[in-house]
């Protein structure tokens, strides 16, 4: 615990696993992004329970919590809410859903064939006969 005049002020745990389950589930790996993130989305700052005034906690007190908390403690805390977001019917695993961005290939012009109509087998048997 800290004294009113000194130091960080202590973070709910429960606006800690909030915060980590956001970064969990958009990719934010770095505390300080994260942080930012939440700053300015406001449904971030809605699903963290955060008013527009409320100060963010500071991002080097998320890595300390991390820390002292260890990976196993963690993870389990983080399965539980798992856990109970499955009995509530948030999460079914039913569905799955897939980003269908686009990746540059690497491959070069000169090694294209072109594909004969009608023969789907045609790609193959010229690519052995080069």
């Amino acid at each position: 615990m800290y004294c009113p005049d000194n130091g960080r002020a202590s973070i709910d745990p429960a606006l800690f696993f909030r915060m980590q389950i956001i970064g969990y589930l958009y990719g934010i790996k770095s505390d300080r992004k994260l942080c930012e993130d939440i700053n300015l989305n406001l449904a971030y700052r809605w699903f963290c329970k955060l008013n527009l005034g409320d100060q963010m906690p500071d991002h080097a007190s998320l890595t300390r919590i991390r820390q002292r908390f260890r990976e196993q403690t963690f993870q389990r805390v983080f399965e539980h809410c798992i856990d109970q977001w499955v009995e509530a019917g948030f999460v079914t695993g039913k569905k799955l859903i897939l980003d269908a961005s686009l990746v540059d290939a690497n491959d070069s012009i000169e090694s294209m064939v072109e594909r004969p109509d009608g023969d789907p087998d045609a790609v193959g048997k010229a690519l052995v006969q080069q």
